[in-house]
């Protein structure tokens, strides 16, 4: 399994009191299937909060088409701590190795504000008002710059295709220095 996002514990936190999606850009360094995300998060008191981690495209740097979106969970607990997302079905989205996907969690404000634990980096960080209630929208929408990362990593499967300087490396059989290919033939024709 390998990762991409922020998966240190940041300084700072961003608090807002309105359903809401944060993202902040993460890259991946090989492709994949995603399975699972993680975001570092908490509410001012204990309360139940709904909760589920979005994928989007980035288009020019900004988010756009929303790709995949985990199951819906929820957490209970004013102590800062790991969130575990699962993707599943559909959601299980094909990743590109080098391309650029805005991550991070979307929840339903209840009575109390979400804490997203984040770097302090200016304007790393998109956000947009969006009900919980009807899904997170598609694209991403109007967005507000705060600052980040944000602490949210996707956990996907690697692809089991190698490359060498950006070539496929295949494995070959051979049989006294010579490849050995497996050939399908149709009317005595290969």
């Amino acid at each position: 399994m390998a990762t991409f996002g922020k998966t240190t514990n940041g300084a700072s936190t961003q608090s807002y009191t309105s359903d809401r999606k944060l993202v902040s850009l993460a890259t991946p360094t090989t492709s994949g299937t995603v399975t699972a995300g993680v975001c570092r998060m908490y509410t001012a008191t204990a309360v139940s909060v709904p909760v589920r981690m979005v994928i989007y495209s980035s288009t020019a740097g900004e988010p756009d088409a929303l790709l995949a979106v985990s199951d819906d969970t929820s957490f209970n607990s004013n102590t800062e701590a790991d969130r575990a997302f699962t993707f599943s079905g559909a959601n299980q989205i094909q990743i590109t190795g080098g391309v650029g996907y805005w991550i991070g969690p979307h929840y339903d404000y209840t009575t109390q504000a979400v804490l997203v634990s984040r770097d302090n980096t200016a304007g790393l960080v998109r956000s947009n008002n969006d009900t919980f209630s009807d899904g997170s929208a598609n694209p991403f929408g109007v967005t507000a710059t705060t600052a980040g990362a944000i602490d949210a990593y996707i956990t996907y499967t690697e692809t089991s295709v190698k490359t060498i300087d950006g070539l496929i490396k295949a494995s070959v059989k051979t049989v006294d220095g010579l490849a050995v290919a497996s050939v399908k033939t149709i009317n005595g024709l290969a």
